[in-house]
């Protein structure tokens, strides 16, 4: 990933394409910006990265509006565009399994993150593509935790449960013998 200054990457689709995106979606909401609003985004930009042998893209989204200027758009932060990282597809069944095991683990939407939250309004592309990576690194580095994260967990469960299954043949044997029962 190249950077033209902070807040623009090489590669990244021009203002004359974005601007054609919009037209284009402009013109599907023809008669319908009341169904489906006059604001939108489009993903203009994205980016293949690697860590520890796991993929995950980095990809630049911008927010529209429509019927308004480029250069008058007010977005979600002040580049009208922001950083989202995501896990490719072949990576589905791990991410669905990790955010299956959130209460367990305290990982939740593992490697799905953007740059909309409070605090990054100002930030500029650089600092949120920077931010997106360490995400992408910490999600990452928690796989190795997971197993014993949900070891410990299950087998407090299985020594209890153990131990309930105990108290249930205890009382079931003590009740057959006062009762005569072999």
């Amino acid at each position: 990933m190249e950077f033209i200054g902070l807040n623009h990457i090489k590669g990244e689709m021009s203002d004359a394409d974005f601007q054609k995106k919009i037209d284009e979606e402009a013109e599907k909401r023809k008669g319908q910006m009341k169904k489906y609003g006059r604001d939108g985004n489009v993903q203009v930009y994205e980016e293949l990265f690697h860590y520890k042998g796991i993929p995950y893209w980095i990809r630049i989204v911008r927010y529209y509006q429509i019927g308004v200027p480029l250069n008058q758009i007010k977005g979600m932060n002040w580049l009208s565009k922001w950083a989202v990282l995501e896990h490719p597809d072949e990576l589905k069944p791990l991410a669905e399994f990790i955010d299956d095991t959130e209460r367990v683990t305290g990982l939740y939407e593992w490697m799905y993150r953007d740059t909309l939250h409070c605090g990054q309004e100002n930030w500029t592309l650089k600092q949120m593509v920077e931010q997106m990576h360490r995400e992408a690194k910490q999600c990452i580095d928690a796989i190795p935790t997971i197993r014993d994260k949900l070891t410990e967990y299950y087998e407090d469960k299985i020594e209890r449960l153990e131990a309930v299954q105990k108290l249930m043949n205890d009382s079931l044997h003590s009740t057959k013998k006062k009762e005569g029962i072999k």
